[in-house]
This record gives structure tokens, sequence and C-alpha cells, in this order.
């Protein structure tokens, strides 16, 4: 006959799972290249509402 998966062996698995993620929390940053990236991305971006064709977008550069 097989085991059953109880309450209890649900909650003792959710246990462990946390005391796994929370011993590798580890502080991470976007590097300033990347947020550089994403400020000329959004200055380049343009997003027009049209009656035709609804939103368009564009980057420009």
């Amino acid at each position: 006959m097989e085991r059953s998966f109880t309450l209890n062996d649900l909650n003792r698995y959710t246990n462990e799972l946390d005391r796994y993620f929370t011993d590798r929390v580890v502080n991470v940053r976007p590097s300033k290249k990347v947020i550089r990236n994403l400020l000329g991305y959004s200055s380049a971006l343009t997003v027009l509402k049209t009656s035709l064709t609804g939103q368009v977008n564009m980057i420009l550069n």
C-alpha cells in the first residue's frame, strides 16, 4: 500500500525549504552598467496611443 502525503509531511517539507532558502540569502544589486542600460532604454522608448492600431511602441536612437 502506498503511503499518502499528509498535511504534516507538507508542513515539514515547507519548513525545510524555508531553512534552505533563508540560509542562502545574498544581497545582490544590479551593476552600474545594467542601471545605465535601463535608463537609456527608458529614455529612448516612446509609447503612442492611436485610434487605428491602439498602442505603438517605438525605440528612438
